[in-house]
């Protein structure tokens, strides 16, 4: 996958990490305009290049408008695993590739989604992430096979 789109959701992850841990996702769900400005204030401090916006929006939306479907999931794939005893970054990783697995099922392949995961999970994560992230990812996507 190009530089750009590895950038772009660098970016996304960023953004999640954020909300995360401002505790935001519900307060974000429930509006569409405060995400939408929300967002705008994150490419503008990141600088993100106007050609990968899009990527970014789609990927930071639905993972947290659609957070409470793919939680469950996550969840189910992760075995023994609790969303909330999960490492932040793990946890919005996952949502964001989970969430990207759905949303470009048809444009960008499942092994691609994950393989680039695994990268940012090996440059944002613990040591056991990468690992952690492409177990869970590829259930999920053997499921959805």
């Amino acid at each position: 996958m190009s530089p750009t789109r590895r950038h772009a959701r660098e970016i996304a992850l960023q953004f999640l990490y954020k909300v995360d841990i401002e505790n935001r996702f519900a307060e974000l769900q429930d509006s569409k305009y405060l995400l939408a400005g929300e967002i705008e204030k994150h490419f503008e401090h990141f600088q993100a290049p106007e050609p990968t916006r899009e990527f970014i929006a789609t990927l930071i939306s639905s993972a947290i408008i659609d957070q409470p479907k793919l939680d469950p999931k996550i969840e189910e794939a992760a075995t023994s695993w609790k969303l909330a005893r999960m490492a932040t970054i793990d946890r919005n990783l996952l949502r964001m590739s989970y969430a990207e697995m759905l949303r470009f099922s048809g444009e960008i392949p499942p092994s691609v989604t994950i393989d680039e995961a695994i990268e940012l999970a090996k440059k944002y994560g613990s040591a056991e992430t990468a690992s952690f992230v492409n177990g869970v990812l590829d259930a999920l996507r053997k499921k959805a096979s």
